[in-house]
């Protein structure tokens, strides 16, 4: 299945989501509670679990196990940021501190540009590297997880290399950045006077059902390449 088929699947089974308005409304609430919210991303993991058999969005039940699934991948994104987390509070908190402890405006400005240049530029660009690279191996780690009901299988780190082999290096990271771009125009939705909050309400549980089918797509296309 080529990018193209993928994205049309998924959007085909997340518009089927406005023949149930209940079951959308409910993940429009759920998804604007904070950790009440956990649940709709245990839902978003149920659809990756049982995709591609199924063609449509699945019922709505069991919210406990929901919201279990939805902090264990938490859990999971948080462990592969740590280190990157790590590294870019280490190339910020200079800029913060310094000007603070010289408190004054010409000196802050005589060594912050010897602090980028020597330490703080190499430090970030590490970050931004490894933030990448977490995000990367976070995703396909997430649904190995799920996909294998097993938590340790998000960090099994041979495996997921050769899942993101199969996919190929390129169409992985091309879907990564269409998934971004999408995210970040309908991020922008809100900016629209009056009405932008409301329609990224309605479109934000959406989106997350659509990446979620297209992500179960692209990991068994690894996975088909690995078992050949």
């Amino acid at each position: 299945m080529d990018l193209v088929d993928n994205l049309n699947d998924s959007l085909n089974f997340a518009k089927k989501m406005f023949d149930n308005l209940g079951k959308l409304l409910i993940l429009i609430i759920l998804n604007i509670i904070p950790i009440v919210n956990f649940i709709i991303i245990g839902y978003a993991a149920r659809i990756i679990k049982d995709s591609p058999s199924i063609k449509e969005a699945p019922k709505l039940e069991n919210y406990r196990s929901l919201w279990i699934q939805g902090l264990k991948i938490l859990i999971v994104i948080l462990i592969y940021s740590i280190i990157p987390i790590i590294i870019m509070s280490v190339s910020i908190i200079p800029l913060l501190i310094i000007p603070w402890a010289v408190g004054r405006t010409f000196e802050m400005f005589t060594i912050m540009p010897f602090i980028s240049k020597g330490f703080v530029t190499p430090i970030f660009i590490l970050g931004l590297i490894l933030t990448i690279l977490s995000l990367i191996f976070s995703i396909i780690g997430a649904i190995n997880m799920i996909k294998y009901d097993q938590f340790k299988k998000a960090f099994d780190l041979k495996e997921i290399l050769t899942i993101i082999k199969g996919i190929g290096w390129g169409k992985y990271i091309m879907w990564l950045i269409i998934m971004f771009i999408i995210a970040l125009f309908i991020g922008g939705l809100s900016n629209i006077p009056y009405i932008g909050w409301l329609i990224s309400l309605v479109i934000s549980p959406i989106y997350l059902i659509f990446l979620s089918r297209s992500a179960a797509l692209i990991y068994m296309e690894g996975i088909t390449r690995k078992n050949e």
